[in-house]
Order: structure tokens, then C-alpha cells, then sequence
């Protein structure tokens, strides 16, 4: 029987897919049928680069290696036809040629037996030395007084072999790459490798699970036989799966069976191998670039992009298309190419695309929210911002000031707005206003906070049921008196953020972000491209920008505050110009710190605060010196107690200084010596 074959172009590398289903033989090169098959396709695809057998329950592929053996050996393989040889010496060369295209190591053991004539020796000792130049004939002769025949084609051509639902593609690791960490979660080993070949760390993943026996694969495609025909709905699959388990292997150990469980879920109704990525707290984003042919890459929160070992296959994608349209309900085809829609399970914003909106095929970038919140002093401890800074922002939030983060894209931007929020004392009442879940809600309403979250449409669905940004506002300022924060600013929310800004919501912190580099070009986003008047931008007090430095020749990204600015109220057109911006902040590189600026006490932020609150700017400015001292306390002791960097804390250290400020008032030394005293029992 032919075995059809197609070939892919995975990674630049060119992959022939054998469709081996129906065929009788073993999909092994020590089959004579087989191997005579795959010489024959290697002669006619010179450019092959490797073969992947598919077989009913799994799938077979040679290690890169082996496949570099068996081409090179292939290649040296031709030999000619000899007319002037005697009878005898003629059938040793046709067994030689048949067996070259058969069974190449059968070849080899066979020159062991020959005695050609005298005449002749010299033309069988050509072959023999054209053949000895081939790592096939050194693996060879190494292992053939340990294994027989059979054996050999195991021990030499090695294979990876992967269950047949599994529709990835799993890189081999390169060779002499330096392990840099390994850690697991679920049952895969994740190893982080730094390669001569590439400037970007790979993410290798080992599913242990997939590593089995073949009768434990036929197993478990049996079982995703079964439950193919079941009729499965989010309620009743961990039933089914019991179900279908108890049918296909009743006599299970206990572990094998929540094992197998674990797999048929994953498999079956969940997202296949990048659930694996969904779960590692390390990582943020996830990008799969249509048309899916390349490794699937990643953002570590310690390495940075990182290029993984997973291929996702276009049958793949389909599956995690599918997922996705059906857990959101919302619609992903030609006619709506592009779905957003939140993976509520990981926490994860996913954005898909496909044909028309892509020249080929389906695209997916998947961005996790951040579970455990970062705090100031967090970011104080890897030196995103300084204490100083801590203290200021600290002081702004608790003078109700509006403020707006900005940054380019993974600069901190979001986690930034998080760690603020938890400077706001627990006794205000906050509504937060999204298109997609960001913001650590959930972990501040275990702490205490009293949060209303408002879903708002997103600019990139057509197709939607959430209100609009405008509406939502509305909504928001006839739920009573609250802080509002506006998750990020993209769209018609500008004008629903600055609204209100300008009205103060009733008198308190108003924050949102916003895709930006400096307070210049905030403000020349927000007036030229979204429309909104410069009168109303007027409302924004302080922007904090964020942005990714790198130091010298250094390829990796540290978070950094670059700078703090208050918006004056006093200039027309154009702030740059009218020098409406103030530095109070700035960021030096070579110290790598940021300091306050020399027009700090020319602010008319710190005046304004100061006459509402009946203070001296010296008592601000200690205020704000003695919330740093505080932040920058709490972070020397986590050095012993690392907890204390929690937003948890960063809460409950917010509250204790709130109370030592009522009790001694402007005596700054008192509150910062008690504070010490009360953080040393902690």
C-alpha cells in the first residue's frame, strides 16, 4: 500500500507528513517495506527536512539527528552499475544496492561478510570508504558487537513520539544551549535555556504527561474516541470524563486516573499544550502569528520574549478558534475576523484574528491579568520607581488628585495603576470602568476594598451587548460618591475620563492609562486623536510615564518611572509651547534613579493642596518625605519577612500611617518613630 503523504513548511523547515492510518507495516525504518518508501520520497524531496509518521493512536517523528543520519547516508548511497565484475562478485554488488535502499544498516554489517575477488577488491573497497565517511557506518560499527540488527535501527535512529491528538509541534532543544532555570507546573517541566543561535531565551516545555508507553497512548486516544461521541456542555464534562474512563480503563491505579483525567480535559474541552503557558505566573503574553507556521512566543516576567518550543499545527488553531468563539458566544469567521473575549478560567484577555483581516490564516495574542497585584514598594524593590516617588504619588492620591499613567506598551503602565489603588484609604468606594478585565479587582476586594466594576464596549467588537464608555459614566456618577478609574483610555472613554476629571467625581481621585511616552504626547494623543478639547485635558493634575530602559548595549528591559509632571492650568493652545508642564520628577539613567526636579516647590499642585488643607508647602513636602522614609522602611524589613511587599500589606501599612497622621498630625517624626516601632512586630 502507498502511503499518501503532504508536505508542510513548519519553521523554515520543511516537514513531510506520512499518512501511515490504514498501512499494515510499523512506520520503522528497520521495515524493509517502509524504509524502501522513504528512500524513494527523500530521492524525489531532496529539500525534506524531517518526516512525521501519523499513525490511528500516535505520532512518530525522528529526532533531528537521526534524520541528519539517515539523509547523509542516502546521499552517499548511489552506487553504479559494473559490467566488468565476475558472476560472483556482480550479486554481492546488487544485494549491496538493494539492500542500500532497504535496509542501509543490513547494507553495512554486510561488507563484515563479502569476500570479493582479488580482481575486484579495490571496486568494493571504493564503496566501503565512500560509505565509512557517513556518521551512519561510525554509529554502527560503535554499537553492533552490543545489539542486533533490529535493535540497531532503534538504538540509531531515535523518534519522538507524540499521542495522535495532540496537533502541536514540539521543537528539539539546540544543541549546547545553557540552562538558565527549570521549574514545573502541572505535570511539564519548564526549562528556560539561553542559545548561541538566537538573541531570545527559549521556553522549552516537557509535557511529561504526552511521554508514555504506546499502550498507554492507546488508551488514551481510545478514551477521546469515546468522548467524541458524547454530547459535552460545560455542566456535565468532568462526569463524562469519569464516565468515559470507567468504559475505556476501569481497572486504573488512582493516579493514572486523575492523571488521564487531567489529559482528557485539557485535550478534549480545554486548550491543549498552551493551558501549560496560561498557568505559569511568569508569563504575561502569549502570541501566536498567523499563519501559525513559527514557534509560538511569550513574555517572561524574568526573561523577557521568549521563543518556545511549540508549533501550533492549522488544525490547532482551529481547536483554539473554536474554544474561544464558544465560551464567549461571540462570533469569529470571514465576517467577524477579529473576536475579543475574556478566558475567564486563566484570567486571560484573548484577541484573535483570521482571514480576511490576515493575509493567511489565524493569528491569537493572549494577555494575562495580573493575579497577585504589585504594590509600590515592590516597585521600589526592583527600582521602578524611588521612595521619594512612592511618597509623592502616596501624597497625591490622599490630596484626591486626578492622575493619569502613562507608557508604551509593557512598560508597567497597568500594574502601576493597581499598586496606586491600593494607596487609596479602604474607606472610599471606588467604580472601576474596563472593556477587558485588567485591574486586580478581585485580589482588592479580598482586602477590603469596596469595588463596582463596569464593563464597557470594546472599540474593536462591532458586535457587542456592554454600554458605552459615555453610558457607563453616567451609570458610574449616579452610583454615589466614589473614586473612578478608567482602566485604559483608547477610545470615546477620553472624553468620559476628562468629563470627569473636570467634574471631579464629586470631589475625588479620578485615575485612568493611556498609551503614551511623555506629557507631551499624552496631550497630543488625547486632543488630536481622540477629540477631546484642551480645556478638558486641563483637568488632569499629574501624569506618571513609565517606560522600558535599557543601559548600554544591554538587550534586557528593566521598568522604569521616567518622570512625574503636573499639567498647569494656566497656558491656551499648546502646553509644550506655554510651558504648561511642570517636572516635579526626573529620571537619570546613569544613576539610575528618579529624583525630584528643582522646580518641585514651584508646583501649583502642592499650593492648591496646601491652602485647602491649611498646610505649609515645608509640612507637604514633609509629609511626602516621611510617606518615602515609610515605603523605603517596609522595604528594607522585607528583606527579612519578603510578605510585607504584598499589596496586602501595602494596604494595611496605608491604614497604620492614616491613623498615626490623625493622631500626631504635622509631627512627622513621631508618625514615622511609631510607624517603625508598629512595622518591627509585623
Amino acid at each position: 500500500m502507498v502511503c499518501e503523504h503532504t508536505i508542510e513548511n513548519i519553521n523554515n523547515k520543511k516537514i513531510m507528513y506520512i499518512n501511515c492510518i490504514n498501512c499494515a507495516n510499523n512506520s520503522s525504518l528497520g521495515n524493509i517495506n517502509c524504509f524502501t518508501k522513504i528512500y524513494s520520497k527523500l530521492k524525489n524531496y531532496p529539500e525534506i527536512n524531517n518526516i512525521l509518521f501519523k499513525r490511528r493512536n500516535y505520532n512518530k517523528m525522528l529526532e533531528d539527528e537521526s534524520f541528519k543520519l539517515l539523509k547523509e547516508f542516502i546521499n552517499l548511497s548511489e552506487i553504479n552499475e559494473n559490467l566488468e565484475l565476475c558472476k560472483e562478485c556482480a550479486d554481492i554488488n546488487a544485494v549491496i544496492k538493494f539492500k542500500l535502499k532497504e535496509d542501509p544498516i543490513g547494507a553495512i554489517l554486510y561488507f563484515d561478510e563479502i569476500k570479493p575477488c582479488d580482481k575486484d577488491k579495490e571496486y568494493f573497497n571504493k564503496i566501503k570508504q565512500k560509505l565509512e565517511k557517513s556518521n551512519l557506518w561510525l554509529q554502527v560499527q560503535k554499537y553492533k558487537e552490543e545489539y542486533n540488527k533490529d535493535e540497531l535501527y532503534h538504538v540509531i535512529f531515535k523518534s519522538k513520539i507524540s499521542p495522535a491528538f495532540v496537533s502541536f509541534f514540539i521543537e528539539e532543544l539546540p544543541k549546547n544551549a545553557e540552562l538558565l532555570e527549570r521549574y514545573s507546573i502541572d505535570d511539564a517541566t519548564i526549562e528556560i535555556f539561553k542559545s548561541k543561535e538566537s538573541l531570545k531565551p527559549i521556553y522549552h516545555i516537557t509535557f511529561n504527561e504526552l511521554n508514555t508507553s504506546k499502550d498507554n497512548l492507546k488508551i488514551l486516544n481510545k478514551a477521546f474516541l469515546k468522548l467524541s461521541k458524547k454530547e459535552i456542555n460545560i455542566e456535565n464534562v468532568n462526569a463524562i470524563i469519569k464516565e468515559v474512563i470507567d468504559e475505556t480503563a476501569p481497572n486504573l491505579e488512582e493516579k493514572q486516573r486523575e492523571k488521564l483525567e487531567k489529559t482528557l480535559k485539557r485535550y478534549s474541552f480545554g486548550y491543549g499544550p498552551i493551558e501549560i503557558l496560561f498557568k505559569d505566573p511568569q508569563i504575561q503574553d502569549i502570541f501566536i502569528d498567523s499563519p501559525g507556521d513559527k514557534p509560538l512566543y511569550i513574555n517572561h516576567a524574568k526573561y523577557e520574549e521568549c521563543e518556545t518550543n511549540l508549533i501550533p499545527t492549522h488544525e490547532e488553531l482551529d481547536k483554539i478558534a473554536t474554544r474561544i468563539r464558544m465560551k464567549s458566544g461571540r462570533p469569529f469567521d470571514e465576517s467577524y475576523p477579529i473576536i475579543n473575549a475574556d478566558i475567564i478560567e486563566f484570567g486571560i484577555r484573548a484577541c484573535g484574528v483570521c482571514e480576511p483581516i490576515t493575509f493567511r490564516g489565524t493569528g491569537f495574542a493572549f494577555r494575562k491579568h495580573n493575579i497577585v497585584p504589585w504594590s509600590l514598594q515592590q516597585f521600589i524593590n526592583n527600582k521602578m520607581l524611588s521612595p521619594e516617588a512612592a511618597g509623592l504619588i502616596s501624597f497625591l492620591i490622599d490630596s484626591q488628585k486626578s492622575i493619569l499613567v502613562t507608557g508604551p506598551r509593557g512598560s508597567g503602565k497597568t500594574s502601576m495603576l493597581g499598586a496606586i489603588m491600593a494607596e487609596i484609604p479602604q474607606k472610599y468606594r471606588i467604580i472601576v470602568i474596563e472593556d477587558t478585565k485588567e485591574l486586580p479587582i478581585e485580589s482588592l476586594r479580598r482586602i477590603g476594598f469596596n469595588i463596582q466594576q463596569l464593563r464597557i464596549k470594546s472599540t474593536l467588537n462591532r458586535e457587542s451587548y456592554e454600554a458605552s464608555a459615555e453610558e457607563a459614566l453616567r451609570s458610574a456618577l449616579r452610583l454615589g460618591e466614589s473614586i473612578l478609574i478608567i482602566g485604559e483610555v483608547r477610545g470615546e472613554e477620553a472624553c468620559s475620563l476628562f468629563e470627569a476629571m473636570r467634574i471631579g467625581a464629586a470631589g475625588n481621585v479620578v485615575m485612568g492609562t493611556i498609551h503614551g511616552s511623555s506629557a507631551y504626547e499624552v496631550w497630543d494623543r488625547i486632543v488630536h486623536d481622540l477629540s477631546v478639547p484642551s480645556t478638558s485635558f486641563k483637568a488632569t493634575d499629574v501624569i506618571v510615564s513609565c517606560a522600558p530602559i535599557r543601559f548600554g548595549e544591554d538587550l534586557t528591559k528593566n521598568r522604569r518611572v521616567v518622570e512625574i509632571t503636573e499639567v498647569l492650568k494656566d497656558w491656551i493652545n499648546d502646553p509644550q509651547k506655554e510651558k504648561g508642564f511642570l517636572k516635579l520628577m526626573e529620571y537619570n539613567s546613569k544613576k539610575d534613579k528618579l529624583s525630584f526636579s528643582k522646580y518641585l516647590k514651584r508646583s501649583e499642585i502642592l499650593k492648591e493642596i496646601c491652602k485647602r488643607r491649611g498646610m505649609k508647602i515645608e509640612e507637604a513636602l514633609k509629609s511626602i518625605e516621611t510617606r518615602a522614609k515609610i515605603k523605603e522602611a517596609i522595604v528594607k524589613e522585607a528583606k527579612r519577612k519578603p510578605e510585607l511587599l504584598s499589596i496586602n500589606f501595602a494596604c494595611k501599612s496605608t491604614s497604620q500611617y492614616i491613623q498615626l497622621a490623625e493622631k500626631y498630625n504635622n509631627k512627622y517624626d513621631k508618625i514615622l518613630n511609631d510607624f517603625k516601632i508598629w512595622l518591627k512586630n509585623q
